[in-house]
């Protein structure tokens, strides 16, 4: 598990254009904070790939992740097929201002 509640990105504001979160998001304490960080570090229009391993994480874990990305401003633009994973590709959209 982490052990900080954020991962350092604050001097990064809108420069990715894509993370790959691939076994990752079930290991993080605070993934309110940890998927904030993310949509302010990438670009408009950048992208998150999650996967997300099916042998660690359930279907409702991995759903209810999701589901907490998306309420902070991702929209999901496909669910890519990878072996043994539960995936999704996110899009950040605009410069929301997140609380």
């Amino acid at each position: 598990k982490s052990q900080y509640d954020y991962i350092g990105l604050d001097c990064f504001k809108n420069n990715f254009d894509f993370v790959l979160a691939f076994a990752v998001v079930h290991e993080v304490r605070d993934q309110n904070a940890f998927f904030k960080e993310i949509y302010m570090g990438l670009t408009e229009g950048g992208r998150m790939l999650i996967s997300e391993p099916k042998g660690h994480v359930s279907k409702e874990g991995f759903d209810s992740s999701i589901d907490l990305a998306k309420s902070l401003g991702f929209i999901e633009v496909c669910k890519p097929k990878i072996k043994g994973n539960y995936s999704v590709l996110l899009e950040r959209m605009d410069d929301l201002i997140i609380n």
